[in-house]
């Protein structure tokens, strides 16, 4: 699927595989390409995002307030997480299932368009 990119497309599945591996996650989630997307600068994607309020600020304080959450939920207290910096990783993590949907999408929308290129 990856030859149909642009090359747009593919610095912003790069950047959300770097964005995964700066947090520490194993995989890369939507949350991920959303934060690449948000953060290209005068890409398209990004400007339309910033038109609606969305940046990649915005984005990474929401991965982080859901992982405060979710770890609050199992006893782990906010002041733990905020202590405890995000383990880079060195390998480069694989797409979940949810964000190769998210792919699987982009690639039916651009067929539906006649785009030959996502």
């Amino acid at each position: 699927m990856f030859e149909r990119f642009t090359r747009d497309g593919r610095r912003i599945v790069e950047g959300a595989q770097a964005a995964a591996s700066r947090l520490g996650a194993e995989q890369v989630e939507p949350e991920h390409l959303l934060l690449a997307l948000a953060g290209g600068c005068q890409d398209p994607a990004a400007l339309a995002l910033a038109e609606v309020g969305i940046d990649a600020g915005a984005v990474a304080q929401a991965i982080e307030d859901d992982l405060v959450a979710m770890l609050e939920v199992v006893g782990v207290p906010p002041s733990v997480v905020a202590a405890t910096p995000p383990q880079p990783r060195h390998d480069r993590p694989t797409l979940s299932a949810p964000a190769k949907q998210v792919l699987e999408h982009a690639l039916r929308e651009a067929l539906r368009r006649r785009d030959r290129r996502i």
